[in-house]
């Protein structure tokens, strides 16, 4: 278990299990930043990708079959700035065997007190990396694009290998909504998904090749979440659809029970993202907003003082919170 103990910033991680607890001066305080740093960070070390043998159509990030990759080398130099408040890094790649370095940088979180995980299109994952995935990751998580069956079969290929935290990621649109429902409908009936922890909605942003999706309406994202918790098929959101989840479950009888589990958007307040060149951002949809510079990390030399506590930052921070941290850039 590691513990971080302040008068008003505290917090428990159990890196076997993935549960996190955060508190202030009292239990039941919650501070409204890390002044310690992040506690996730989400690194891109990879944009080399053929998704399933194409590149997706609505790739935010714009990913296709040449690309950059980041080397150890570099993830050594910026991993060692970083603050020991750090908890977990959430790598993002494209294909599995893009990156040659992936697996050594796992290596390198994990044997330095940090807990790597991954977000995967399952195309082609044979045993040898699955193998690996199990044995470096706390948690592996699978993007479920069409045909589903690439999603499926890697899902039971890693939970066969005895991993419990292995989610499907799901993209939420107006124009994906019935694969969204179809989704859940596989997870009671899938045997391929018998041990699937969760599947997880991600709320689509009009960045890159997916300028073209609309935002799920809250009626039919309400209808999405009273669907799983009729079926009994566990869910989780990414933190930007987070206040969309509350709006959604108002009036359930467990609502504030669910709303103690609920972190909206956190960036720049409790994570980080950084690119494959190692440059810096509150988070990876604000990359290439003209109002927003990046930081190369491979140039400072306190990631405290001048990422986390740049002015910049604290300006994004105060933005961040004055919208109920509520993503300010992007209709969800």
């Amino acid at each position: 278990m590691k513990k971080v103990r302040t008068p008003d910033y505290n917090y428990n991680f159990d890196p076997k299990t993935g549960a996190f607890a955060r508190w202030g001066k009292t239990l039941t305080d919650d501070p409204k930043w890390s002044p310690l740093g992040p506690e996730i960070m989400d690194i891109e070390i990879s944009t080399i990708c053929h998704g399933l043998g194409a590149p997706c159509k609505f790739c935010y990030k714009s990913n296709g079959f040449t690309g950059k990759n980041m080397s150890l080398e570099t993830f050594i130099k910026m991993f060692d700035k970083f603050t020991p408040n750090l908890t977990q890094i959430a790598f993002g790649i494209g294909d599995i065997e893009g990156n040659p370095d992936m697996f050594p940088i796992f290596e390198y979180s994990k044997n330095h007190g940090v807990i790597p995980n991954v977000t995967i299109n399952g195309w082609q994952l044979n045993d040898v990396n699955a193998k690996r995935l199990s044995e470096l990751c706390g948690a592996v998580a699978v993007s479920r694009y069409n045909p589903k069956d690439v999603c499926y079969d890697a899902v039971k290929k890693l939970t066969d290998l005895g991993m419990t935290q292995v989610n499907i990621h799901m993209l939420v649109s107006e124009e994906t909504f019935k694969d969204c429902q179809e989704v859940l409908e596989d997870a009671i009936s899938d045997p391929r998904l018998a041990k699937l922890n969760a599947i997880v909605f991600l709320a689509a942003k009009q960045k890159g090749r997916g300028t073209y999706l609309t935002s799920l309406s809250l009626k039919k994202y309400k209808e999405l979440v009273n669907d799983a918790f009729a079926k009994k098929v566990r869910i989780g959101f990414d933190s930007c659809s987070a206040n969309k989840f509350l709006k959604a479950i108002k009036g359930l009888p467990n609502e504030k029970l669910l709303a103690t589990f609920t972190e909206p958007c956190e960036s720049g307040l409790f994570s980080y993202y950084i690119n494959v060149d190692g440059v810096a951002f509150p988070c990876s949809f604000m990359e290439g907003q003209e109002d927003i510079k990046g930081i190369d990390l491979l140039k400072i030399d306190d990631f405290l003082k001048d990422v986390w506590l740049n002015k910049e930052i604290e300006k994004w921070r105060t933005k961040l919170q004055i919208s109920c941290r509520s993503c300010p850039i992007y209709k969800i």
